[in-house]
């Protein structure tokens, strides 16, 4: 039987009824003969089609138009995205970027026929990154300056947009002394403080901060035991004072004085006034941190009685002997024995008086003394 395989132009309805009526009629004496006749299978009469024809991956979503089917009907469909499927349905939404392809299945008496591939591209989705936290405003230490060993550094949080502060670091000369709000930095040098932050889009670090640590002043010597002085009394040209150093911290004794009235009569551990008034002992210390005097200690020092020489012949006595005591001039005398000795004994005890009051009290303008001669009053 010959097949019709395509319909001339300008072809009238009238033929088209026609050679429809004929074919049904050679088709049913065919089957009246016997003759089997092969069921056509199904046809895309119109192809299915999918929008939008290009999107983004993860926010569009495509839809397809089932195509038309003439002996049998779609029964699957199919999305592929770089050749993977993804739906089965009339829609896709794609997770990812690549090539989506579209495809029917239709089915009928006659069998299955798929469609053409429909085909549209997905492009990747714009991806706004999540911004680094950043500081608003940097942090701050205080004071500004400070010694070792004396000063405790604070720190003022800085302020941080998309994130937090999570960690913070000192450090003197570049080793770590801290990870807290504040510092107490033992030694001496440059003193660094930073802030890191996180958030969703990353760590960012401070703007490092700085400041000097000065060395600490070394402390200045101190007397913690004062030196003492012994005896308490003593009498000019026979007593021989001495001292006992005192203790010092932060330094040691450099030097020592002793004064008699005000002049520097020794600066060794002892010392012996040959004249009597006020006797003053002071040391001094000295170390890296500057000087220090201990007390002063203070000591009389009594004058030495005085012993009279009047002449070879006259006799030696001390000017508050007492009468009746005996005194030397080639021999022993009692004080009462009259002559021109007793005359001279007179005049000297007078001289050693006026001494001792001359060295108790300030010197006052004299008039001088005129002495008078006499007979002795008794015989010897």
């Amino acid at each position: 039987m010959a097949v019709l395989t395509n319909i001339p132009n300008n072809t009238s309805a009238r033929d088209w009824r026609d050679t429809v009526n004929a074919l049904i009629k050679r088709i049913a004496a065919l089957e009246a003969a016997g003759v089997p006749v092969a069921t056509p299978a199904p046809a895309f009469t119109t192809q299915p089609s999918i929008s939008p024809t290009s999107g983004t991956a993860g926010s569009t979503v495509y839809a397809a138009t089932p195509g038309t089917v003439s002996n049998g009907s779609v029964v699957s469909r199919a999305w592929l995205l770089n050749g993977t499927a993804i739906s089965t349905g009339v829609t896709a939404l794609p997770a990812s970027s690549g090539t989506l392809a579209y495809q029917e299945t239709a089915s009928g008496p006659g069998g299955t026929t798929t469609s053409t591939v429909q085909v549209a591209a997905v492009t990747a989705a714009t991806v706004t990154p999540t911004p680094a936290p950043s500081f608003i405003s940097q942090p701050s230490i205080s004071p500004s300056t400070g010694t070792a060993g004396a000063t405790t550094f604070t720190a003022t949080a800085g302020n941080v947009s998309n994130g937090s502060i999570t960690a913070r670091s000192w450090t003197i000369n570049g080793t770590v002394i801290s990870t807290g709000i504040a510092a107490s930095p033992a030694s001496s040098g440059t003193l660094t403080y930073q802030e890191t932050a996180t958030g969703p889009g990353g760590t960012t670090q401070s703007t490092v901060q700085q400041v000097t640590v000065a060395t600490a002043a070394a402390a200045a010597p101190a007397f913690t035991a004062q030196p003492t002085v012994s005896p308490s009394t003593g009498t000019a040209g026979t007593t021989t004072y001495t001292a006992t150093p005192g203790a010092v911290s932060n330094g040691t004794i450099t030097s020592r004085a002793w004064s008699l009235n005000g002049s520097v009569i020794s600066t060794g551990l002892t010392a012996a006034p040959a004249s009597a008034g006020t006797l003053t002992y002071q040391e001094f210390a000295t170390g890296t941190g500057g000087s220090a005097s201990s007390s002063v200690l203070t000591r009389t020092v009594s004058a030495a009685a005085p012993t009279l020489a009047l002449s070879p012949n006259a006799p030696s006595i001390a000017w508050n002997a007492a009468a009746g005591t005996l005194v030397s001039r080639g021999g022993s005398r009692n004080l009462n024995s009259g002559d021109k000795w007793i005359a001279d004994l007179t005049a000297a005890m007078l001289a050693a008086k006026r001494k001792q009051d001359e060295q108790a009290t300030p010197p006052e303008p004299q008039s001088g003394i005129q002495g008078q001669g006499g007979a002795g009053c008794c015989e010897g």
